[in-house]
């Protein structure tokens, strides 16, 4: 049995409904009911609807139904291959491409002689705003840009650049560094299902004190090494074998010498300060002028006691005249450098620079010493005196 309606209906207001059912069945229900609706204004509009629930009788051949009660997959993170320990990246960026004076993109910033929009005004260019551009200061070895103007034939300015290496001697200095783009170092690896085991393996070790962590040294193993740490106070052994501090003079909260100012293990130091003195009774009595003061001292290679001693040695003695000329003298066995008043109101072979070497082994003992000297001649006119006092460790 076949049923169908339609309904159609349009108003003034062009407002039109069009209804169609239609129904293919063999068994139905049909229920009716009116319907009112307000369409518009005061304009009611009645329906006639008839519902048709049919009844199908469908093949008895079975179907696979699919549950929607099946948890979806969640997609997993990507996993991320995680750094190999001890390798760093190698920096993708080079020096000349950075520009701290390019404010403007796709601009030319005015005198900024590393902005690569400027091709055609650096003609017209008086100065470079910034003369070098250099990368982390702290690397061992960093390439340094240089920037500079000259003038052509015709007048205009002309550009000169150059790429330079740099080595930087400090002990500390960084070998290499994982950086990306020269500015920021890469995000850490996100934490997943397959890499979460290593990532807490490796940032937790060493805080729990695992069996992993063997390898690190302890407290306690720290304290019985025989070598100095960086930070310790030198330790200085006496004639009657007693132990005192090595001190290098140092300006206090004046510019006045302060001499019980300890020398620290690895921390290169360059002091200058002022003495007050008084040339008829300080040249040939006060110890900071002399240089035994200086050179009459014996180090302990380690912190332990039983470590050997190792006395300072006189690399190379330069006396200084009163007109400021240099000249290095021949040390012989028993000549007598010691200050020595000329007259009263001057005073010969006084302290004016003291410089330090010590070389050190990788356990961090001590293996030699040695000091260089500059002595001169003191006016009284010149004071207050000014004295120059450096220490520098060498690794051997």
């Amino acid at each position: 049995m076949a049923a169908s309606a339609a309904v159609f209906y349009c108003t003034s207001n062009l407002f039109c409904l069009f209804l169609l059912f239609t129904a293919v069945t063999t068994n139905e229900n049909t229920t009716s009911y009116n319907l009112n609706t307000t369409v518009f204004g005061d304009q009611n509009v009645t329906y006639n609807v008839t519902d048709n629930y049919t009844t199908t009788q469908f093949d008895s051949t079975p179907t696979p139904i699919y549950s929607s009660t099946e948890e979806a997959v969640q997609p997993s993170l990507p996993t991320e291959p995680l750094p190999v320990s001890g390798r760093l990246l190698t920096p993708v960026t080079n020096v000349d491409r950075l520009c701290p004076c390019d404010e403007h993109k796709d601009v030319c910033d005015i005198n900024c002689c590393c902005d690569r929009e400027c091709s055609e005004e650096v003609a017209l260019f008086t100065g470079c705003s910034v003369d070098t551009v250099s990368g982390n200061k702290q690397l061992c070895s960093h390439d340094v840009a240089s920037y500079s103007l000259g003038s052509a034939i015709d007048g205009y300015s002309q550009l000169r650049s150059s790429v330079q290496k740099e080595t930087n001697y400090d002990i500390f200095c960084i070998q290499s560094q994982n950086r990306v783009d020269g500015l920021s170092h890469p995000s850490p690896a996100l934490p997943t299902d397959s890499n979460f085991d290593s990532l807490f393996k490796q940032f937790t070790s060493f805080v729990f004190g695992s069996e992993e962590s063997s390898g690190q040294v302890s407290t306690a193993e720290l304290q019985a090494l025989s070598g100095y740490q960086y930070g310790d106070v030198m330790v200085t052994a006496g004639a009657s074998g007693q132990r005192g501090m090595f001190w290098l003079p140092a300006p206090g909260v004046t510019a006045d010498c302060m001499d019980t100012s300890p020398a620290a293990f690895l921390k290169d130091q360059s002091n200058r300060c002022s003495r007050r003195v008084v040339l008829k009774q300080d040249c040939s009595t006060l110890l900071a002028l002399s240089m035994d003061t200086y050179t009459n001292i014996q180090l302990f290679a380690g912190r332990n006691k039983d470590t050997a001693v190792v006395p300072v040695e006189v690399a190379s003695v330069v006396l200084q005249s009163v007109d400021g000329t240099q000249t290095e003298l021949q040390i012989s066995s028993g000549e007598n450098l010691n200050p020595v008043l000329l007259n009263p109101i001057l005073c010969e072979n006084v302290v004016l620079k003291v410089v330090y070497v010590i070389k050190y082994n990788p356990a961090g003992e001590i293996v030699t010493v040695t000091v260089s000297l500059v002595l001169g001649f003191v006016r009284e006119a010149a004071l207050p005196l000014e004295q120059e006092f450096h220490i520098t460790f060498v690794q051997v």
